[in-house]
């Protein structure tokens, strides 16, 4: 069922992005300090949520085997007022035709990519790989044929920084108390597993304890210097693979450091004891006016630059386990009723 909507609730796609930047310059001189040369952009909440309404799209038309080919242009495109969802001004559908050769078909595989490729093209003037680190990922996911429609709708990329946040405390809730308790620490403990494929525990503390904020975000983690163990404090246990961190403590399973740094960053960004352990480790006890004015959001696009992979590894490793479900993920991000499909 197409629903139409009056031209005067849109907004023309090309304006739209002149009043809200695709992407922006991330801050210099704020909370990310170091900065890699194809990494300077980050993308505003209002823009992912447009993006994430035409991924929609795209994949609804492909599961009706509807082609949208030639219909994702500038001129074609506008933005829903206060829904801030991507819309078409004018609809001519065609069906796919079954002997269509899906592993190369636009429609099948790279319409969501060369769509994203025009966006950045015109307005910044720079191609995908501008994009955060993620955007392999993303697009594996829908250049594989076989992937289901609910592996590309809630990738990662497309949550905002405030439901990347909810999914950070609701991982760490999971993994280090609920499924424990639960009878399933060997899930618990390969979701760990998975997550230190892609950061490995020590290159974590290594990174976060090089960066003023990051080090007071490493809780336990931190007894961890040059990547041995401090005597007396605990023993590796090779054949659980886990570490005690401490005698008579809870058990933290390999993979387990970024889970509880990404919890402790998301939860206490802005508190009194995190500024005043920040003015004496960093700033010889003077109060740098950076901290009395960086917010709750700069703090999790910290976690997330810095991090960029670990929200999407969390969701592939709770998918391997069978799992994925527990994340509630159509509540966390729930699609609007309007493109329910």
């Amino acid at each position: 069922m197409n629903i139409g909507i009056p031209a005067r609730h849109c907004t023309p796609l090309e304006d739209w992005f002149k009043a809200r930047p695709v992407m922006e310059l991330i801050p210099t001189q704020r909370l990310i300090t170091t900065m890699l040369a194809d990494r300077k952009y980050q993308m505003l909440d209002d823009n992912r949520h447009v993006l994430w309404t035409g991924l929609i799209q795209i994949e609804f038309a492909k599961s009706r085997k509807i082609s949208l080919k030639g219909l994702l242009s500038y001129d074609n495109l506008g933005v829903i007022n206060g829904l801030n969802m991507l819309c078409l001004k004018n609809l001519s559908l065609s069906t796919s035709s079954p002997s269509e050769d899906s592993s190369s078909s636009p429609l099948q595989e790279s319409l969501f990519e060369d769509f994203m490729e025009m966006v950045l093209q015109k307005e910044l003037s720079c191609s995908i790989s501008s994009l955060p680190e993620y955007r392999d990922s993303l697009f594996e996911t829908l250049k594989n044929p076989a992937h289901k429609l609910h592996d590309a709708i809630y990738h990662s990329a497309f949550l905002s920084d405030e439901e990347f946040s909810n999914l950070c405390i609701h991982i760490h809730r999971l993994v280090r108390h609920e499924m424990l308790m639960r009878n399933q620490g060997t899930e618990s403990c390969s979701i760990c597993a998975h997550l230190n494929v892609a950061y490995y525990d020590q290159d974590v503390i290594f990174t976060c304890q090089g960066h003023f904020m990051l080090s007071n975000f490493l809780g336990v983690h931190s007894k961890l210097v040059k990547g041995k163990p401090i005597a007396g404090q605990y023993h590796s246990n090779p054949s659980l693979n886990i570490l005690p961190y401490r005698p008579h403590s809870v058990l933290h399973p390999i993979g387990s450091a970024l889970v509880d740094t990404m919890r402790i960053g998301c939860m206490h960004s802005i508190e009194n004891k995190l500024i005043n352990d920040i003015c004496k480790a960093s700033f010889k006890g003077v109060k740098d006016p950076l901290l009395d004015t960086y917010t709750r959001k700069e703090v999790i696009r910290l976690l997330r630059y810095t991090f960029p992979n670990y929200a999407q590894y969390a969701l592939e490793g709770f998918k391997t386990e069978g799992l994925l479900h527990k994340l509630g993920l159509n509540r966390l991000k729930p699609i609007p009723s309007i493109l329910n499909i």
